[in-house]
């Protein structure tokens, strides 16, 4: 290896093979591109010489991952009136950046982070999702009806444009009808109550034996509440009929079905 000041670039007469030791700061007309630290000393190996054609290594003697680039550099022309075209090695310490075909990152949690495909990223802006936790975590939103900054999240306004997000607490979601006729009336993002199909029913109690009467599922007989006279002036008791659902399935102040309690959650950038 040879040691070589103020390495001139444009004018040096390179010989094939050759190693020479050389300074960063004493360059001069260094190839556009590459750069390393003041001070940092470069190894510049001679690969090939063809007519007016040279092909050049530059590695440096550095233990700074951060400053240790390796260069692959081609002089075309004659000493004095060189062009050079730079292609830079890239390496674990150095990874190939996004702008030249990579991810810019040493990890692939630093890769996915580069290009945008982190936690949740997949998920399209604005769709709701079931979340455990009660704080909704960073780039989201909760789904309590609140509002939110459009400048703030302008792609969240593309799908709430009325900055407001639906609430979700204590509620479900429900496919939208679009024409099926299933659940006709409704509009994209309507609350609705609940409810529950019509229950209906009959009985029945002869005139002539009002003591003779029976009653199933959620229909009961209670005490007799008072008497009557029949046709044939014999006195009868008259029964009450309570109807109580609970009697035969679980009630509550609302009709709902089977639930696990989450937070609905939304990505908002």
């Amino acid at each position: 290896m040879t040691a070589t000041t103020n390495f001139d670039f444009n004018n040096f007469v390179f010989t094939s093979g050759a190693n020479y030791l050389t300074a960063y700061n004493t360059w001069i007309n260094p190839p556009a591109g590459v750069t390393y630290n003041a001070g940092t000393a470069v190894s510049i190996t001679v690969d090939n010489i063809s007519s007016s054609q040279v092909g050049l290594t530059l590695i440096p003697l550095t233990v700074s991952n951060t400053n240790y680039r390796i260069f692959k550099v081609i002089g075309v022309g004659a000493a004095g009136s060189r062009a050079f075209t730079v292609r830079e090695e890239w390496n674990s310490a150095n990874p190939v950046p996004i702008s030249g075909g990579g991810t810019g990152g040493k990890t692939a949690a630093e890769a996915l982070t580069n290009l945008g495909l982190g936690d949740g990223s997949l998920i399209p802006i604005g769709v709701p999702l079931p979340y455990p936790l009660s704080a909704a975590p960073t780039g989201w939103l909760k789904c309590n009806g609140s509002t939110f900054s459009t400048a703030t999240y302008p792609k969240l306004a593309l799908v709430y444009p009325s900055g407001v997000l639906p609430d979700m607490r204590g509620n479900a979601i429900r496919g939208w009808d679009d024409g099926r006729g299933v659940d006709t009336g409704r509009a994209l993002l309507s609350e609705q109550a609940d409810a529950i199909q019509n229950i209906t029913g009959s009985f029945w109690v002869s005139a002539e034996k009002t003591d003779s009467t029976y009653a199933t599922g959620a229909f009961t007989t209670v005490l007799p509440v008072g008497n009557c006279v029949t046709s044939v002036f014999q006195s009868r008791q008259i029964q009450r009929f309570d109807f109580d659902a609970s009697h035969v399935a679980r009630t509550a102040a609302e009709t709902r079905m089977r639930n696990i309690a989450f937070n609905h959650i939304v990505r908002a950038a």
